[in-house]
């Protein structure tokens, strides 16, 4: 259906827009459909709402960062549009439990631990 498209196109564009902010009222009115509805049928498709589908791409692309760059909390932040390192860490600590810090500490101590083994 139109909905479905939308939300499949709604998608591409989150995971284009990680940097930026997108408003999803925005979204929804460019492809002429009550925020409401799409938010529901965004829902229905893919488990979450845009928003939360959203944040979710923010702190994957975050964890890849982390994990494989040497980059600062801020600069990461800057590159997923976080106003703050402060608000970027509550953040990831709210969707991964862990503050990015901790977390990224943990993984590549892991990842070492891991390779040793071998």
């Amino acid at each position: 259906t139109g909905e479905e498209r939308a939300v499949r196109e709604a998608e591409t564009r989150m995971r284009e827009a990680l940097g930026g902010r997108l408003k999803m009222r925005e979204l929804a009115r460019e492809f002429g459909i009550p925020y409401d509805r799409f938010r529901r049928r965004f829902k229905a498709l893919t488990g979450l709402a845009p928003k939360q589908y959203h944040r979710q791409l923010q702190i994957r692309r975050a964890q890849e960062s982390l994990l494989y760059s040497e980059r600062s909390l801020g600069e990461i932040a800057d590159e997923l549009g976080f106003d703050s390192a402060f608000h970027f860490s509550a953040a990831f600590k709210e969707h991964a439990g862990q503050s990015p810090s901790f977390w990224r500490k943990a993984k590549r101590d892991s990842t070492r631990r891991s390779a040793k083994a071998s």
